[in-house]
């Protein structure tokens, strides 16, 4: 797998490193379509979730917030559809157990790749691949 686009400068091309820098922070505008989402499924997905489990330990590899970082985790948790937004038809009506609780983690590999895993794949896949290695 090639992880380097043709354009990047490969490390060894620049001999000092640490004066080499790149211009950000430019504004910039786009217009572009994206499928509505409705923030009350979500709002009430978590509060049962959060009811029924305190810690909010992720669905897929149990990590909690509140474990990890005390007072400041309590509460955080991501929402994940599993019928992707995108595919849905307007006027789908979502139900909150149509979502998943994951943490940010387990949320970016579930989008990583079309089509996308769902949370059981992902649970999977971390169990037999990565039962070694300590992730949370």
């Amino acid at each position: 797998m090639d992880l380097l686009r043709e354009d990047a400068v490969a490390l060894e091309d620049t001999a000092d490193l640490g004066s080499i820098s790149f211009p950000e922070g430019q504004v910039k505008y786009y217009v572009h379509r994206q499928a509505e989402r409705n923030t009350e499924v979500v709002r009430i997905a978590k509060e049962r979730f959060l009811l029924a489990d305190p810690l909010a330990c992720c669905q897929v590899c149990s990590f909690s917030y509140v474990q990890k970082y005390g007072d400041l985790g309590i509460g955080y948790i991501e929402a994940h559809h599993t019928i992707p937004v995108s595919e849905m038809k307007p006027g789908h009506e979502t139900k909150p157990e149509d979502l998943v609780m994951v943490c940010s983690n387990c949320h970016v590999m579930l989008h990583r790749r079309r089509p996308w895993l769902n949370h059981e794949s992902d649970r999977h896949c971390r169990r037999s691949q990565w039962e070694h290695v300590r992730l949370v």
